[in-house]
């Protein structure tokens, strides 16, 4: 996607869903304004690799769902 449009339609469409939705990408006005009711986190990371230089970087992750602990014991 390249335009703010583009990224406005997929917006609207996960905020009308009623199933669990997690987007991940990287930091954005849109998307913190768009998604501002959703859980947010920040997950350091790196871009490039394959031979190309790497630079630090930072993922978002926006879901729309409380996060909740592992089950540990299958019941």
């Amino acid at each position: 996607m390249s335009s703010v449009e583009e990224h406005t339609q997929l917006l609207d469409a996960a905020l009308a869903c009623k199933s669990a939705v997690a987007i991940s990408g990287y930091p954005s006005d849109l998307y913190d304004t768009l998604l501002h009711t959703w859980h947010r986190w920040e997950i350091p990371a790196r871009t490039g690799g394959r031979g190309a230089r790497t630079r630090a970087a930072t993922e978002i992750l926006w879901v729309n769902r409380p996060p909740t602990a592992p089950r540990l014991d299958p019941r």
